[in-house]
């Protein structure tokens, strides 16, 4: 699966060919791929940052304090 990184150079590519887009019409739809490719790459970072708080939160057990004193 690629990487945000990934989507974010892709987006990056379709903004630069936006501006030397020969057509207003093909500009406008390098700059909506650029949008979907960018709401992919945020959408990968926030599928990551939600599976390592998931990894990283400590257990929550109602009992764990009063074991541990």
């Amino acid at each position: 699966m690629p990487s945000s990184e990934y989507f974010r150079r892709q987006s990056d590519i379709c903004l630069r060919l936006s501006m030397i887009a020969s057509s207003e019409e093909v500009a406008n739809q390098l700059i909506a791929m650029a949008q979907d490719y960018t709401g992919r790459g945020d959408e990968i970072e926030a599928e990551s940052a939600m599976a390592m708080s998931t990894m990283i939160a400590p257990s929550a057990s109602p009992d764990r304090e009063a074991n541990e004193t």
